[in-house]
Parts: C-alpha cells; sequence; structure tokens
C-alpha cells in the first residue's frame, strides 16, 4: 500500500514590547508567521519522506545517521533522501546541550554551510528549518552527527526530517 504524506513547516516568532506610561500603557506588538506547505511528491514544495523519532544519546556519546541508508519511517518503510525539505530537532535533556553536524565524512551540511559546520541545540531547546527547494543528500552529503556534551546519563533528542526519494 502507498503511503501519503503532507506537511506543513512554520516558523514563527510572536512578541509585544510595552511600556507603562503615566495614564496609559504603549504597545508594540510583533508577529510573523512563515509557514513551508508541501503537499505529496518529489516536485517544488512537494515531499514524500518523513523520518520521525525519539533517539537516545549517553552523555558524552554521538552518532552519524545517514539520510540514505538505514532510517525508516513510521511505518517501518525504507527511507533514500535524495532532498532534505525540512528540519527539526529537540533536545529533550534538561542539562546538557546538543550540537548537529562536523560528520567525519560525507557530511549533510543542509542549512548549517560550510564545509565542517555545527550548531548547537542547547538543553530544552528546539530547533527547526524548512527549505522549499530542498538540500542536496547523495554519496557526499548525507551523513548528519548528534553530539550530545559531557555530562552523566542517556539523554533523548526529537528528529523529523521531511524530504523527497528524488
Amino acid at each position: 500500500m502507498a503511503t501519503s504524506l503532507t506537511h506543513t513547516l512554520t516558523v514563527a516568532i510572536t512578541a509585544a514590547l510595552s511600556e507603562q506610561l503615566a495614564l496609559s500603557k504603549r504597545n508594540a506588538p510583533v508577529s510573523i508567521s512563515e509557514p513551508l506547505a508541501l503537499s505529496q511528491g518529489t516536485g517544488a514544495s512537494q515531499a514524500d519522506l518523513m523520518y520521525a523519532g525519539t533517539r537516545t544519546l549517553a552523555a558524552g556519546a554521538n552518532e552519524t545517521l545517514d539520510l540514505t541508508s538505514g532510517l525508516t519511517d513510521l511505518f517501518g518503510n525504507a527511507l533514500v533522501f535524495a532532498k532534505c525539505r525540512g528540519i527539526y530537532v529537540k533536545n529533550k535533556s534538561a542539562t546538557l546541550d546538543l550540537t548537529i553536524g562536523a560528520a567525519a565524512s560525507n557530511a549533510f551540511t543542509g542549512p548549517l554551510g560550510g564545509t565542517t559546520p555545527t550548531m548547537t541545540i542547547k538543553a530544552g531547546d528546539n530547533w527547526g528549518q524548512p527549505c522549499k527547494t530542498g538540500w542536496t543528500v547523495d554519496g557526499t552529503h548525507k551523513s548528519l552527527k548528534f553530539a550530545m556534551a559531557a555530562g552523566s546519563g542517556n539523554h533523548d533528542y526529537d528528529l523529523i526530517l521531511v524530504g523527497t526519494s528524488v
């Protein structure tokens, strides 16, 4: 049976600056919401693959995921990404930071850019990035490394990857 995928990744910020005056209050609200809706398929603004899971790393440990091999969707279907259109990471650790990037070889840099870039997600924080056209995943851009900071215990992180098979 064929699977079907629809997805919306929204980047949003809502904030309000206020100041109490003598007889009134002055407000300056800001609200920005940029949704990226992806329909089923492999063309522009489409996706046909999704990895979603909670992963566990011991303190001080790391793992490198191959986006072309070894990942499965929620139904157990093998995933072979050719483009990544969105990534979301939630560091569920209450105490340790999680670093993404700088795989030893064939690094998927996606939104990070450069040759060995990293991004650190602080304890309890999350990060997500959409890309309408997608970042290339191929034999030389396929390895996504996750490293938990030194400390003690096991720590979870949530990972969602959305993309295309071609």
